[in-house]
């Protein structure tokens, strides 16, 4: 999985966590979606610009290479 799609998904089930709690918390189905899609867009822009995420974003590698383990 790439990480932008590991992004995607946190940010998704980020935003399903807080529309669950919320929906638990008050009879406002609307306003619980628009909380949990709130969290979710601010979660997703904090990783792609900032230097939370190394790997996702703005100005960063679009991929990570490293070397594979040596056999001994």
């Amino acid at each position: 999985m790439t990480p932008t799609v590991r992004l995607i998904l946190r940010a998704v089930l980020a935003g399903v966590a807080a529309a669950v709690g919320q929906l638990q918390g008050s009879s406002s189905w609307d306003r619980s979606i628009l909380v949990g899609a709130i969290v979710a867009g601010v979660l997703a822009a904090a990783e792609a610009l900032t230097p939370l995420n190394a790997v996702v974003g703005v100005n960063k590698t679009s991929s990570v290479t490293a070397d594979p383990p040596k056999a001994a």
